[in-house]
């Protein structure tokens, strides 16, 4: 329980752009993809809460990383090569965006698959983006619509010192639309590129502005 806002609250709109699939649903998602014998994929994201690092009866080093997201947790297991790889991102409090394969945990002979044998299926991380970088490698641009009656120098001035506070490197483009002759004007900012996060997104939303985010 956290007595102020979510930590994940500032990447709302990451985890709801880019996710599939929240933490309590990624077992269910193995579950189906085990039941139809299929490989999947899944993106999931969320803040690590516990790192317990462990040692395996080979010696080898292993870790269960704990993951919550807005509904529940998850908990990764890392070991081997994983582990080395894996858990520098994967330290608590980090806040993180997964991507990964779901798929057999290890090869079933062609004889023994015939006998009816199965493997279990798991969920295998792939990549790890850190949610605070995520928009800027995935979003590609921004569009926001104005109605020309809106344009008073108040109006331009709220909206200049929305743009100057939420300064990034995403292309910034505006639509405008007059409803008196129908025109639609698109205009490509040289002057400002931004950051599309949840606080600017609000911002945006308080002026009475619709958006739309571009991405891969």
């Amino acid at each position: 329980m956290y007595l102020s806002s979510h930590p994940l609250e500032r990447y709302r709109f990451e985890i709801e752009t880019f996710t599939d699939c929240k933490l309590t649903e990624l077992q269910g998602r193995i579950d189906e993809c085990e039941l139809a014998d299929k490989n999947g994929k899944a993106a999931v994201a969320g803040i690590v809460t516990d790192v317990k690092t462990m040692t395996t009866r080979s010696g080898s080093p292993g870790a269960r990383v704990t993951v919550e997201d807005f509904d529940g947790t998850y908990e990764f297991a890392l070991f081997g090569k994983d582990y080395e790889a894996l858990l520098p991102f994967m330290q608590l409090h980090a806040q993180i965006f997964i991507e990964g394969e779901i798929s057999a945990r290890y090869f079933i002979k062609p004889e023994e698959r015939a006998q009816g044998k199965k493997a279990p299926y798991g969920f295998k991380i792939k990549k790890i983006t850190l949610l605070g970088n995520l928009g800027e490698s995935l979003i590609t641009g921004l569009d926001v619509y104005v109605e020309s009656e809106r344009i008073t120098p108040e109006f331009r001035a709220a909206l200049v010192k929305t743009l100057k506070a939420h300064k990034g490197k995403i292309p910034l483009s505006l639509f405008l639309h007059d409803k008196a002759t129908g025109y639609n004007l698109e205009f490509y900012s040289k002057k400002f590129s931004v950051t599309v996060s949840e606080p600017f997104l609000s911002a945006l939303q308080k002026l009475g502005l619709s958006y739309k985010v571009e991405h891969k």
